[in-house]
Formats: structure tokens, sequence, C-alpha cells
């Protein structure tokens, strides 16, 4: 599989990387971060999938959503919530979903931006 960040020309970093199935298929999932240079983010929720094109079966990186153009920290929260909610991810399992690599990956692009971000999540959720 290629790396899940290569469909973006900006800084990149993934927030929650999961694997899901059900009868039928099994798949990988993602919730992606961009940050241009002028600070503005975008989240990603992405799916690698096996899919049924054309009569055979092709794997590929699927967005099923995104919200793009955010910059503020509580959007940005409410974007990360949007793309977890389309993937069935239970964000307030802290084994499901882990806001801890949230802000750590989401550091690496704006250490500033993670603490701003870090200011309004629940403390129950970063033990």
């Amino acid at each position: 599989m290629n790396d899940p960040t290569s469909f973006t020309r900006y800084p990149a970093a993934i927030l929650y990387e999961g694997e899901s199935d059900n009868m039928a298929n099994s798949w990988k999932e993602y919730i992606i971060a961009t940050r241009t240079d002028s600070g503005i983010y975008s989240v990603y929720a992405k799916k690698y999938v096996e899919e049924w094109i054309s009569g055979r079966n092709a794997k590929r990186m699927r967005t099923v959503e995104k919200v793009t153009g955010i910059k503020s920290s509580l959007i940005f929260i409410s974007a990360v919530l949007k793309c977890a909610k389309e993937l069935d991810i239970e964000i307030n399992d802290i084994e499901a979903f882990d806001w801890i690599i949230v802000l750590k990956n989401l550091s690496y692009l704006d250490v500033k931006f993670s603490d701003e971000v870090k200011s309004y999540i629940n403390p129950n959720l970063l033990q």
C-alpha cells in the first residue's frame, strides 16, 4: 500500500490509523490532517479498500469525508469528530481513539496549534 498521506503536497500527519472489516471485506482507515504554509488545516477520513471496478478487484485509497479551510482549534476538533463519526470510530473510548496520539502527531505539523487543541479536549480522554 502507498503512503496514506501521498495524496497531498502539504505537510500531513496521520491522526488515527485502524483496521476494520465486515463479512465481505476488510480495510484500513485513517484520519489525516494537512497544514498549508499559511496555517490552514484540512482533515480527511480515508479508507484503503478493495473494490470491484470494471470487472476486477482494485485496491485504492478512498476519501469518505473531508473538512477544509480550518483556522481554529475548535473547528479542527469538530472536523476530527466528524471524520471519526464517518468511520464509525467510538471517540469517547480511549482504546478505540487516542487523543494523545492525535495531539502528538498534530504537533509534528504545529506545536502551538496542537497545544490549543489540547486545551479544549476533555482531560479524561488524555489519560
